[in-house]
């Protein structure tokens, strides 16, 4: 039976249409666009971000279409359907791969299996990065770095976490290879550098992890692991793979021959140079009357060898320029004027002062390289005087 409050309400119901605008007190509370909010969760993490979503509709579907930043904080995050709800996302930040112990680094090998399937799930994808994030007030990004310790690691289980990561790379490699990814997907954290070790005999093959790597990955990153110094871990006995075999691999790709030849190849071999350099203690040098004090310079270790085989394998100078030059070794710059007053007298006197290096051959031999300086600029240790 019905009532008649059931009645009254079936009438009111009857009466409002569905094009008719609901009364102002009925009315939805005012939010931001879409496109505000999905900016404002580019900078949250992604565990955050999956509890907006608990929100509404406005924040499930108006502004998960509008995010462009993902932050994978935590390995439950790694739920391929739940993020094809973001099909804008171009930059990925998988930040739960490598978990820091504050001695050594571990591989999240759950993690590390999804990364490829997540990947391939967003297909307006530009950028991905993948390592951790270390808590606390000097926390960061940090990538993986191999550390065979044996005080913290049996070698199995060294050997499962090198497993795990050489697993990684060959998946990524052949996903590249099919092109499940774009060519143009840019991958930062995987560069093998310090991170594999694969080194091989005399007469061996290059492994399955090094080719990969070399075949596939974009250009750019093959270029930095061809211009990478001994500080930063390649010690090229630790992975299967020389400078000239991998340049050839480069120029044996399409876009290679540009690729080596390139200003970003260039700009590598400044920065390897650049971690190279040793300055001595500042020394009180004759300026005129007076003393000025500078630093001697000097490259150490296989810092020119290293340079004059990647200008042998095809990589070039020419693309740079003396601006870029100073940015990166500053202690190869141009001759510069200082003035000095003495002191009680007016009169000011003006002094060229130039950078000194220890060895006058050394910086012959950069300009013989390319590099656009000249060895007249510099002061030499033997019978140094400034002015």
């Amino acid at each position: 039976m019905v009532t008649g409050n059931e009645r009254s309400k079936k009438r009111k119901a009857d009466e409002i249409s569905d094009d008719e605008e609901p009364p102002d007190h009925e009315a939805p509370p005012p939010h931001l666009p879409s496109s505000c909010l999905g900016a404002i969760l580019n900078f949250l993490p992604y565990s955050n971000v999956r509890t907006c979503m608990l929100a509404g509709r406005a924040m499930a579907v108006g502004a998960a279409r509008h995010v462009d930043v993902l932050s994978i904080d935590r390995a439950v995050g790694m739920d391929v359907p739940a993020l094809r709800r973001f099909p804008s996302a171009t930059i990925l930040k998988v930040l739960c791969l490598v978990e820091s112990d504050g001695d050594s680094h571990n591989l999240n090998a759950g993690v590390a299996a999804k990364v490829v399937p997540l990947i391939t799930s967003l297909p307006e994808l530009k950028k991905v990065y993948l390592g951790g994030h270390e808590s606390g007030q000097d926390g960061g990004l940090i990538l993986y770095r191999q550390e065979h310790d044996e005080d913290l690691l049996s070698a199995a289980e060294w050997d499962a976490r090198l497993l795990v990561y050489r697993t990684l790379v060959e998946a990524l490699g052949a996903a590249y290879e099919s092109r499940a990814i774009s060519k143009n997907l840019k991958i930062a954290g995987i560069s093998l550098v310090g991170q594999v070790n694969c080194g091989r005999t005399d007469g061996q093959k290059v492994c399955r992890t090094c080719s990969h790597f070399c075949r596939n990955f974009p250009l750019e990153n093959v270029l930095e692991l061809g211009c990478a110094s001994g500080w930063d871990g390649i010690l090229l006995d630790d992975i299967c793979v020389d400078r000239e075999e991998i340049c050839r691999t480069i120029k044996s790709r399409p876009g290679g021959n540009d690729a080596i030849t390139s200003k970003r190849a260039g700009l590598l071999m400044l920065d390897m140079l650049s971690e190279y350099v040793a300055t001595n203690g500042a020394r009180d040098l004759p300026v005129g009357n007076l003393f000025h004090k500078v630093n001697f310079h000097d490259f150490f270790g296989r810092a020119l060898e290293d340079v004059d085989n990647m200008v042998s394998c095809g990589c070039s100078f020419s693309e740079i320029n003396y601006s870029d030059v100073v940015r990166l070794l500053p202690c190869l710059s141009k001759p510069k004027e200082i003035r000095i007053q003495e002191e009680g007298s007016k009169l000011v006197q003006k002094f060229t002062v130039r950078m000194i290096w220890t060895s006058q051959e050394k910086i012959e031999r950069l300009v013989k390289l390319g590099l656009p300086i000249e060895a007249d600029w510099f002061g030499y240790e033997a019978g140094t005087v400034l002015g």
